[in-house]
């Protein structure tokens, strides 16, 4: 039980006195009142919350019904469909899709250029491993010291070549994929240093290979050892594939635009225009040449997993040739390799394809290699 009691002095009809107010109620009327409040707020509570609940699950279902549909569609795909996904989608998904279709379609040129590759490698060294083995037996069944003599120098030479060819193999892999551990580098002492290397071999063909740095001091962050095999590359196919006409060889350097601009020019036989996609094929050959067809592809893969391009034109300099040019971004850019990559488009397009100054030739850009995302 619970009481009240208040006195208070009032006067009523005109008689004054102190009066006394006493109020008394049970306490289990006053329980059973906080009860029946306290369920009341619970129900209702539990009904809004039910009712939110069920409103949430059911935009939510609805909502997401396109993506689930998606990524049940996705699941029941092969892994060898790299198709694009043309599954209607959300407003908010349709980036992301955007996005896994450009996925699928770099990983299928990968995977198609890497099949293209292993298949042209095993065609490719198929003939040399059998001239290998067909050295060697001819060796074991020479009649005479003298004849041993000259077939074991023959199976040498064969098998050095197929060592060469392997050795090419591996370096083009590698330049797809060069660039993960650059340095500073220095064009001009690069230049230097492979001019020096090569000037034996250059004067024992009667060829003179000058050297023009200019006032020019690029630096370029690269792999220095890839791009080294680079421009070995470009002097080599010079002077393996210029011809009995070749007397000169020369290098360039010079500054373009925030680029630098490297090339290598001759005055052999050169290419035809229709030559020059052949030339920069994998193993692609222009007549009957030594050499294994890898050396401007891997060039080609060189300058572009460095955010440049590689032109090629006829020399400027002579009636006849060729000129190489290879655009790299300089050091101080600092910039994406994507921007990179599109000005020096820009620049390979602005500057002349020759040894010499400006000139209408035409120049052809060499394709970049598909590379995994």
């Amino acid at each position: 039980m619970r009481a009240l009691r208040l006195r208070q002095v009032n006067t009523v009809s005109g008689i004054s006195g102190t009066y006394t107010y006493t109020v008394w109620q049970e306490r289990a009327v006053l329980d059973a009142l906080a009860r029946d409040l306290a369920w009341q707020v619970m129900v209702v509570m539990g009904v809004l919350i039910g009712t939110v609940a069920l409103v949430v699950w059911f935009g939510v279902n609805l909502g997401l019904r396109p993506l689930l549909n998606l990524e049940d569609a996705i699941s029941r795909r092969n892994a060898d469909d790299l198709s694009p996904i043309r599954r209607r989608v959300p407003p908010e998904a349709r980036g992301l899709v955007l996005r896994l279709n450009a996925l699928f379609e770099q990983v299928e040129a990968t995977i198609q250029a890497q099949a293209s590759f292993v298949s042209n490698a095993a065609h490719q060294l198929r003939n040399p491993i059998a001239g290998v083995l067909a050295m060697a037996e001819a060796v074991r069944r020479a009649p005479t010291p003298e004849d041993t003599r000259a077939r074991a120098g023959e199976l040498l030479t064969s098998a050095r070549q197929v060592r060469d060819l392997a050795n090419r193999l591996l370096t083009l892999e590698r330049a797809s994929a060069a660039g993960q551990a650059r340095e500073r580098v220095d064009l001009g002492a690069l230049l230097d240093e492979v001019a020096r290397d090569l000037q034996g071999r250059a004067a024992a063909q009667s060829v003179d290979l000058a050297l023009d740095l200019g006032q020019a001091q690029p630096v370029v962050m690269a792999d220095r050892l890839m791009l080294r095999e680079a421009v070995l590359n470009l002097i080599d196919n010079a002077l393996r594939h210029g011809g009995p006409d070749l007397r000169q060889i020369k290098i360039g350097l010079a500054m373009i635009d925030g680029f630098a601009r490297l090339w290598v020019s001759d005055d052999g036989r050169g290419l035809s225009a229709d030559e020059v996609p052949l030339a920069l094929a994998r193993f692609g050959q222009v007549g009957t040449t030594e050499g294994s067809g890898l050396g401007l592809s891997i060039t080609a893969a060189v300058v572009a997993t460095h955010g440049g391009q590689l032109a090629i034109a006829p020399s400027t300099a002579t009636p006849n040739g060729l000129s190489v040019t290879m655009i790299l971004p300089l050091a101080e850019l600092g910039q994406p390799a994507q921007m990179a990559t599109s000005r020096a488009d820009e620049a390979a397009n602005r500057a002349s394809a020759g040894a010499g100054s400006g000139s209408d030739a035409p120049v052809t850009q060499a394709p970049r290699p598909a590379t995994a995302p």
